[in-house]
């Protein structure tokens, strides 16, 4: 890396490798799935070409990107977070959680991108409310539909799943999941904002499902 904090601390020597610009964008795009060089040059307007090259370099360096060839007919070589690389999720979810309170309103410029609010969605989660309990929720949202899946806690072999490899957020409603939410997603944005309060942001969406699943429901899309 080209600077570095030079601090003999974890958290200083993480950011030697993740704390420069873009870096993180590109995990959060990857977070998605494999991605061509291309895709990725086309998520990320204003990085440019070379820098972003530079920056995958410098991430499958540190470990937390690896590339693959696909397969014909599509033949082609596709980036891709390591196990590594999907350690790093939980830190941009906190991230994404903490810039909730910095959003405005998208713009021609700062367009809504479903992919990106995939990503807001799952960083709204709130991780304290994660019990060993599983739950689908589907999500019919002016913007956008989506479905979130909290799987089970631990695999076939008892060991605790990562945040990662337990929550799940798809495009589509799954209009046979457990609760089911219409609404915008602006009323969960503004509720975090305290611009809601929980009983306004309530009184906004329109939910079904049994009561048991919407409390648990409710405690993890924070609007308790």
């Amino acid at each position: 890396m080209a600077r570095s904090y030079a601090q003999f601390c974890p958290a200083a020597r993480t950011l030697d490798v993740l704390g420069e610009r873009w870096t993180m964008l590109i995990l959060r795009e990857l977070l998605a799935g494999p991605m061509r060089w291309s895709d990725l040059d086309d998520a990320l307007p204003g990085l440019g070409p070379t820098l972003l090259s530079q920056r995958l370099r410098d991430l499958e360096h540190a470990g937390y990107v690896g590339r693959r060839e696909l397969p014909p007919p599509a033949a082609r070589t596709v980036y891709e977070l390591t196990e590594l690389g999907r350690q790093a999720e939980p830190v941009l979810m906190a991230i994404g959680r903490l810039g909730v309170r910095y959003l405005d309103e998208p713009t021609d410029e700062q367009p809504f991108l479903d992919r990106i609010a995939r990503f807001g969605l799952k960083s709204m989660l709130a991780l304290e409310a994660l019990t060993e309990r599983e739950l689908s929720i589907g999500l019919e949202l002016e913007e956008m539909t989506a479905t979130i899946r909290i799987g089970e806690r631990r695999d076939e072999s008892g060991r605790l799943r990562r945040f990662h490899e337990r929550v799940e957020v798809s495009d589509g409603m799954d209009d046979t999941a457990d609760v089911l939410v219409s609404g915008s997603i602006g009323v969960f944005v503004w509720h975090q904002q305290g611009l809601l309060t929980t009983e306004q942001a309530l009184a906004e969406l329109d939910v079904r499902g049994d009561d048991d699943h919407v409390a648990h429901a409710f405690e993890l899309l924070g609007l308790t």
